[in-house]
């Protein structure tokens, strides 16, 4: 007989499924509540990303309240690493730059964030769903020192645990170089994509969680 694997986050089989075998990914997703659910990488921005070098972070969130962290650690203004939503608008920082996207998430349901940094171009671009949805250009900082470890489903500023996400985040990916837009699109045709079936792999994947 043959095998269906059904991993996506939802959708419809139909047709004549014979005597195929239908296996189910029921792998649950981390819950936080908004008060104090965090999980603490242990690791530095610093340790995961380098210094100076191009980045890209992904991300499966589903908010049920429109601000939060999803994750981010912060020494002072100019050392700050982190992927957040503000009023349900996708913001994200690196150094001494804060992006504002103008990109909003919707609440209840789904979705894949990625962000792809090219430290050396000065640009940032986000991809929603594995589409580009926003570029950002003169992205400093690229000097990192950061040595508080980063924390997901809240930031860590300088020791102090704030801004706590409400929903669920699922398959955290932190990158220490540019992942293609190719790639980005698999990252975000499922959660808990196998990065290895993406031409960058795992050779610079620093922290899949």
């Amino acid at each position: 007989s043959n095998t269906i694997n059904f991993t996506g986050t939802g959708g419809i089989i139909e047709g004549n499924l014979g005597t195929s075998n239908v296996n189910v990914n029921l792998d649950s997703s981390l819950s936080f509540d908004g008060v104090d659910d965090k999980i603490e990488v242990s690791a530095t921005p610093r340790a995961l990303i380098g210094n100076s070098n191009d980045f890209t972070v992904s991300a499966w969130i589903y908010p049920t309240a429109v601000s939060g962290y999803i994750f981010g650690a912060m020494e002072n203004s100019a050392e700050r690493l982190y992927l957040r939503l503000d009023n349900q608008e996708i913001k994200h920082a690196y150094g001494s730059t804060v992006t504002s996207t103008s990109v909003d998430v919707p609440l209840n349901a789904w979705t894949h964030i990625a962000v792809q940094y090219d430290v050396s171009a000065t640009e940032a671009k986000t991809f929603v769903n594995g589409v580009l949805k926003h570029t950002a250009s003169s992205v400093s900082g690229a000097d990192i020192t950061n040595t508080d470890n980063l924390h997901i489903g809240a930031l860590n500023n300088n020791g102090s645990i704030i801004n706590y996400f409400t929903g669920e985040i699922a398959d955290v990916k932190i990158y220490n170089a540019e992942v293609s837009d190719a790639d980005i699109a698999i990252l975000a045709s499922k959660i808990r994509q196998d990065p290895s079936v993406t031409s960058a792999g795992t050779t610079n994947l620093r922290l899949w969680y």
